[in-house]
């Protein structure tokens, strides 16, 4: 028996792709650990699918300090965190796991709170193994050793400690009971992964119909009117992530305002980033009265494969996800434009991973000319422009005015954050 485990609604989607197409030979059981990014409209779908014979939804553990004795060494109460989190993972699964025997586990990788449960499951299951799935983009950036020992985690250099005592150092103790990873692309995971690599088939009514029916249902939770919207408009901006508490990116409200101000704001959707519950409430609220924000809770690529006339859609993001699942996902081809280059930090040191991104998504389009990076502001209004047939760039003088306060809008928000 199988276990399957995933922390978001990527991870499920592609845990139940390999296990409908890769495993369907063994039975098995779908942990999710919940959290406000995760979609019950999705959950629902997989549960009709038949496709798991358990599906148990974890909420996540939050320790009671107070409760767990420091003594004189309060403030290297790090140390105790794994005894405790390893404690309350085990009170959960011995709940759920009496009688059950795996063989196997599917999840993203070693990362957070699952290495408890990957704890608990490899001492009570000897012969256990483990399946890592695709997650993503960090999926075919990650070398080995970072899907194992992942050490390029956002937050405090406290935190980063905090993680390696707690969480990262179990995770040695598993490293070997890894065989295999399964991806839409093999091909183009990092050289040095010497587990097996399997492919998972691409979404598709005829060769896939369950997971098919199961990414269509995802997004019965939105109504008629929000696929209206999308099927209207040809530009669709896709938000960076931004962890809780980090200041809003005013390169990216910079980067919005000129989509905005070429594409015309009828004809732009504004998605959030689901994975930060604040991001996903303040994310251009100063925007809402011009474009459409999407702020609702769903897997994009449920939405994506029902919009008429997709493949001439622009995609524009950082280097996301939502620009490698058109074609990996579905083997389509829509615009996708690449904003990485008009970031600073990418300007200052370089971000390999994006690049390494870019370079995937040219070698595996047919049409390379249908891939845009812009070196710059000027670069990304020339290229968008050229793309929907504008030929005057939007100059009018109340919108200038209106971007002008939603950029105040934005430096009040940096500073306010700064304060608290």
């Amino acid at each position: 028996m199988i276990a399957c485990f995933a922390w978001t609604n990527t991870q499920i989607i592609n845990a139940t792709n390999a296990k409908i197409n890769l495993f369907e030979d063994k039975s098995a059981d779908l942990y999710i650990r919940m959290g406000p990014q995760i979609s019950e409209a999705l959950i629902h779908a997989v549960e009709a699918s038949g496709t798991y014979k358990n599906i148990y939804c974890i909420d996540p553990v939050n320790l009671n300090y107070k409760k767990l004795k420091f003594g004189f060494v309060r403030k290297f109460r790090a140390l105790f965190l794994r005894s405790a989190f390893k404690t309350a993972y085990a009170n959960i699964l011995n709940n759920i796991c009496r009688d059950k025997e795996y063989s196997r586990v599917i999840l993203a990788w070693f990362y957070a709170e699952n290495v408890f449960l990957i704890d608990y499951w490899a001492k009570n299951f000897p012969k256990l193994f483990i399946t890592f799935v695709e997650e993503g983009t960090g999926s075919y950036c990650y070398h080995q050793k970072e899907m194992l020992f992942p050490t390029s985690l956002i937050g405090s250099y406290k935190e980063k400690i905090k993680r390696y005592v707690t969480e990262w150092s179990l995770s040695k103790k598993f490293s070997n009971r890894v065989d295999s990873i399964c991806m839409y692309r093999p091909e183009y995971c990092q050289e040095d992964i010497v587990w097996e690599r399997k492919q998972i088939p691409r979404i598709d009514q005829r060769e896939n119909p369950i997971m098919h029916r199961i990414i269509r249902a995802s997004v019965s939770n939105l109504d008629n009117a929000h696929f209206i919207r999308y099927e209207k408009r040809r530009t669709y901006y896709f938000s960076t992530y931004s962890p809780e508490g980090q200041s809003y990116d005013l390169k990216s409200i910079d980067i919005l305002k000129t989509v905005i101000n070429v594409a015309g704001a009828n004809n732009i959707v504004a998605k959030i980033h689901t994975s930060s519950s604040n991001h996903a409430k303040t994310f251009a609220r100063s925007l809402e009265n011009i474009i459409f924000v999407d702020r609702e809770k769903y897997i994009f690529e449920g939405l994506y494969a029902q919009i008429p006339n997709r493949e001439n859609k622009v995609m524009i993001s950082v280097a996301s996800t939502t620009a490698l699942y058109p074609k990996f996902m579905f083997n389509e081809e829509p615009y996708i434009i690449l904003t990485y280059r008009l970031y600073d930090t990418y300007r200052q040191i370089g971000i390999e991973r994006d690049d390494r991104i870019a370079e995937i998504l040219l070698d595996a389009y047919s049409d390379k000319s249908r891939i845009m990076i812009p070196n710059s502001m000027y670069e990304l209004k020339d290229m968008l422009a050229k793309l929907l047939g504008k030929s005057v760039h939007c100059t009018d003088e109340a919108f200038n005015q209106l971007t002008d306060d939603i950029g105040r809008d934005a430096t009040e928000t940096m500073s306010n954050q700064s304060q608290g």
